[in-house]
């Protein structure tokens, strides 16, 4: 069902970008209970609507000081059919990132939301972030790719490594130094969430505990169904290969099959050389 730009009914608020099963189920979840959740896929989706371009402005007004801070009209531009969005904190499938950055202005522009915490271990968030997020923006072909891609590739790329480097408070996301950043932003992530907003409107959720809990604060029937249990990081994994692989081919397209030929045979040795086919880095 789909909401007036008013009427976001929940903020779901994994950890740090919840990574692979836990974020994939929570929105596989709220979509059998007929919700509409923002995943981070669903900018990939919306790409001819410029939602990289969006997020990626509200990002740097809001981090960088360039331009007008994003306020409730604004977000509905992005927003106004889907009535749940992911405050997470960055990482996984795709799914969290950049909600997660705008905790405060998500909660003024929606004040009556109801607001889902999932809770994650720190220790295994940083792991999943780690290769994950931080092994796609360690793809030297990646950069290159952006180039050549500029419709697709180049502001979903500059949105990723620019809600990363936030995460990692302006320290090179991928180098090893940005990890005691990274863990002050998962914690204060938790933190901030649970200051900002009120007990009775807050659900901390754990999605091994199924349906009882996320159904009785949303007031609504428990299905009959199993609750989801998705994409493992792996999975996460290859659906970004097939991603990267997708653009190769539609630069081949725009540019011949010459060219496709030679700079993904490139980057077929750069990721044999990573690693096995399929699971190393595109370095």
């Amino acid at each position: 069902m789909a909401l007036e730009p008013t009427a976001v009914s929940s903020l779901e608020v994994p950890g740090p970008r919840d990574v692979a099963v836990k974020e994939f189920a929570i929105c596989a979840a709220l979509r059998q209970l007929g919700l509409n959740p923002y995943h981070f896929s669903e900018a990939s989706k919306n790409k001819n609507n410029e939602h990289f371009q969006l997020w990626l402005q509200a990002v740097r007004a809001k981090y960088d000081g360039i331009g007008t801070c994003f306020r409730k009209e604004d977000f509905d531009r992005i927003l106004w059919n889907y009535d749940v969005l992911p405050l997470i904190l960055s990482s996984g499938a795709l799914s969290d990132d950049p909600c997660c950055l705008f905790i405060d202005e998500l909660l003024s522009a929606y004040p009556d939301a109801k607001v889902i915490l999932t809770i994650r271990d720190r220790t295994a968030w940083l792991h999943s972030m780690q290769r994950f997020i931080l092994e796609i923006l360690s793809w030297r072909s990646m950069r290159l790719l952006s180039y050549l891609d500029p419709e697709f590739t180049g502001p979903y790329q500059a949105l990723l490594n620019r809600t990363t480097t936030v995460l990692s408070q302006g320290r090179p996301p991928c180098a090893p130094s940005s990890v005691p950043a990274l863990l002050a932003s998962f914690d204060s992530h938790y933190e901030r969430v649970r200051t900002a907003v009120p007990a009775d409107r807050l659900l901390e959720f754990h999605p091994g505990k199924g349906w009882e809990p996320l159904c009785e604060f949303l007031g609504v029937k428990v299905p009959e169904e199993a609750f989801p249990h998705l994409n493992s990081g792996s999975e996460a994994m290859k659906l970004e290969v097939e991603l990267y692989w997708d653009r190769w081919a539609a630069v081949g397209r725009r540019f011949g099959k010459r060219l496709i030929f030679s700079l993904g045979f490139w980057g077929l040795l750069e990721r044999c050389g990573g690693g096995q086919f399929g699971t190393g880095s595109m370095r």
